[in-house]
């Protein structure tokens, strides 16, 4: 049986820090595919 793009899913985490906890736990929420700035904040500014 092989792997489809649909049995791939990204979820949330609980918190998005950059911490020794890893972010936390996952969560239920889903990362909805071709949705601008879901998977990372959006940068203001690039230097």
């Amino acid at each position: 049986m092989a792997i489809t793009n649909s049995d791939v899913k990204l979820f949330e985490s609980q918190r998005f820090t950059d911490e020794e906890d890893g972010c936390g736990r996952v969560t239920g929420s889903e990362v909805i595919d071709g949705n601008i700035n879901n998977l990372f904040f959006r940068l203001l500014t690039v230097h």
